[in-house]
């Protein structure tokens, strides 16, 4: 019975999950710096830009300086086919995941939405009109 629990678990827990993606290069994670980025008021402010209604397709960008890093990039896209809306909670745990799972960050796309953070060298650039972005700067 606790087999068939677990395996009925695992099946649950991986049916919404249908790939994901670590970069092999570029800046890595320090781990004071992932520590920090993984703090509930941190990942707030990551997803401030991030949460609200989708139209399908729609990409929303934010973009965080990490001192001794670079930048931290981070997207969510809509890809169902239906109007969808991302809350906070949702967000926090999407990008949570993109940040603890990859060292040089990832993608992982699940049935409604795809995650990315992309840990790069350099600055965030201004936000453009047409892209819902934040860039801040985020010291470990």
């Amino acid at each position: 019975m606790y087999t068939f629990n677990l395996l009925a678990l695992t099946a649950v827990t991986l049916a919404g999950f249908s790939s994901a993606d670590c970069y092999g290069d570029g800046p890595s994670w320090t781990d004071s710096a992932k520590t920090s980025m993984l703090k509930e008021e941190q990942l707030n402010s990551i997803c401030s830009g991030l949460i609200g209604d989708y139209i399908p397709g729609e990409r929303r960008r934010t973009c965080l300086e990490v001192v001794d890093i670079g930048k931290l990039e981070v997207m969510v896209h809509l890809v169902s086919s239906n109007f969808r809306t991302m809350g906070l909670a949702e967000c926090r745990s999407g990008v949570s995941k993109e940040i603890s799972g990859c060292t040089h960050g990832g993608k992982s796309k699940y049935t409604n939405w795809e995650y990315q953070a992309d840990l790069n060298k350099g600055k965030c650039t201004a936000p453009t009109p047409e892209k819902r972005s934040h860039a801040r700067q985020f010291q470990a």
